[in-house]
Formats: C-alpha cells, structure tokens, sequence
C-alpha cells in the first residue's frame, strides 16, 4: 500500500504524524454500527479489557474479527508508515539499517459520554510506534482530544501537558514510550471510535547492495 502525504507535527518538540486514509473511509459505518451492535448485546462490557468499552488487542485476528479491512487496509498501512517512519529517521546511527516488524497488535476504545471519564495516564512500551485511527470523534473540539504528557519536567519554555485534535478519517501515529491518554468527553454529541495499534521493530545492518 502507498503511503502518502505524511504530516509531521510537534507535540513538545518530539515528532508525531498525522495521515488521512481514505481507504478507511467507506468502511466508518460499518465499524460504528459493528461495536454500537457489540456493546449493545453485551459482547464489549464496560472496563473488561481497559478503562471503558474496549476490545481485546485481536482486532489484526480475522478469525476474531473476520472483517478483513481491520487487517488488510489498517493494518498494512500502518506497517508500511511505519516503515517509512524509521527509515527516514533523522538520527544517524553510523550504519545502514534495515527494520523489520516483529509484531502488530489492534483493538477499539469506545468512548461515549456516559462510561469514559478521566482516563489514567498511560505509555505502550516495549512498542516501537503507536497509531490511532479515528473513525469517529465525540463530535466538540473542546472535549476527547489526544493528550500528551511532557517527558521532561515543566519548564517555561514546555508545558506539562500537550494535544492533538482528532479527525474521523486521519491517524496518529506518536512513540510509544509517550505517556498519553484520550481526554473526558462528559458532553459527546456522537461515541468517540479510535482504532488503536501497536507495531514492535527490530533494527539490523542493511545488506550492501550488489555492484
């Protein structure tokens, strides 16, 4: 799959990235109605896998979710961002490097008005690179916003705390080791649906292209 149009953003002077993926796009319906219909019969319970409604990391799993856009469109395309990610890092290590995906893992936070509060601080270590797509926000650009948590002490120069505002449509992709959190959405006007990933890497020594 393409990557494409990769905007890089700031959030107290570390790189995140932002990507539309209109590849997800017809499918926001059919994903809002599939976890309104899990929660609706019980299937995703309030704080069983998480803090409010959220599934299990199985969501690249096709024999859990058969629906194959989760794998083959989300999934691959946050692989191949990735990828694009680490190879054009700005840090020299001295040597060629090759980066090889050794694990991809999904799951959906729900987040509605009622059941989602303040939710804990929290990193996804040993992950390399984490992403969100956002197939629905809670629809106030004052509420459910993605927050960062500044790695260094506060300073005058950086705040504590820092955020993006999501858009359906768009990923984020961030370091994992960055503490963050969705923010309270008491007044949603619409469930907030963030697709969640984690991609693990490992670096080794490019092989010498043949002459």
């Amino acid at each position: 799959m393409t990557v494409r149009d990769i905007r890089s953003v700031e959030v107290f002077g570390l790189p995140m990235w932002e990507i539309e993926l209109p590849e997800m796009h017809a499918h926001n319906d059919a994903i809002i109605a599939l976890f309104a219909g899990m929660i609706d019969s019980g299937e995703i319970k309030a704080n069983a896998h998480g803090f409010g409604y959220q599934t299990p990391s199985t969501l690249m799993d096709q024999s859990v979710f058969p629906q194959t856009y989760f794998r083959d469109v989300l999934g691959e395309f946050f692989v191949e961002t990735c990828r694009q990610i680490l190879m054009h890092s700005p840090v020299e290590v001295g040597f060629p490097v090759e980066w090889n995906n050794t694990l991809t893992m999904g799951w959906a936070l729900i987040q509605t008005s009622d059941n989602l509060g303040e939710q804990p601080w929290h990193a996804h270590v040993p992950a390399t690179l984490s992403g969100c797509y956002y197939v629905s926000t809670c629809g106030r650009e004052d509420q459910g916003n993605f927050e960062f948590m500044n790695p260094t002490a506060e300073n005058y120069f950086q705040p504590a705390q820092g955020q993006l505002t999501p858009k359906a449509g768009n990923m984020i992709i961030f370091p994992s080791f960055l503490r963050h959190r969705p923010g309270p959405s008491p007044e949603a006007t619409q469930t907030r649906i963030s697709l969640c990933l984690d991609s693990y890497w490992t670096p080794s020594v490019a092989k010498a292209a043949d002459t």
